[in-house]
């Protein structure tokens, strides 16, 4: 009787090493296809020119696209920190984006503006988005994010406020002569 409970001990510890070792192959195959799957988006991003970086809010892993870094003037050889790309930003905005970014990864999400002064002395304009989401595997606090230019948009609504206000003053500056208030 004793050889037949070892017996069946030893039958039940090799099943559950088994399962173990499938679903252990089977986590591990998940997650290289998540990984191909994040690259295959970045390398999308990156074709559609779109900065993007990752931040683990928890332990404060960064990680920055190249266009990213493109953008913001930043080598490959620099590490990903806030402050190397918070540098690049007009001195006058730094503060506020920096406190804008925590308020986002507080409330889960964000959008901010903010300008950057280009080698050539050029100042460009960008959009920055941000979710924050809990990685399912660790549980840790993922912040995404994304950086457009929008130098462009913000060049045509100045020139739009400059028509508008040039129009406005033309038409109150109209003589407009007699009214004729009898119909």
């Amino acid at each position: 009787m004793l050889i037949a409970f070892a017996l069946l001990g030893w039958a039940c510890a090799a099943a559950a090493g088994w399962a173990w070792w499938r679903a252990r192959g089977r986590h591990h195959t998940t997650e290289g296809l998540l990984d191909d799957e994040r690259q295959r988006f970045s390398e999308l991003l990156d074709r559609l020119d779109i900065a993007h970086w990752r931040r683990n809010v928890d332990s404060g892993e960064l990680w920055w696209s190249e266009v990213f870094r493109r953008m913001h003037g930043i080598g490959p050889q620099e590490p990903a920190a806030r402050e190397n790309a918070l540098r690049h930003l007009v001195p006058d905005d730094r503060a506020r984006v920096n406190q804008e970014l925590e308020q986002a990864y507080q409330r889960g999400h964000g959008e901010t503006h903010y300008r950057l002064r280009q080698p050539d002395g050029r100042i460009t304009h960008h959009l920055l988005r941000i979710t924050v989401t809990r990685d399912p595997a660790s549980g840790q606090r993922i912040a995404y994010g994304i950086n457009i230019d929008i130098t462009e948009r913000v060049r045509l609504e100045e020139a739009l406020r400059q028509r508008s206000a040039y129009l406005e003053a033309i038409v109150h500056n109209l003589p407009l002569g007699p009214v004729n208030t009898t119909c």
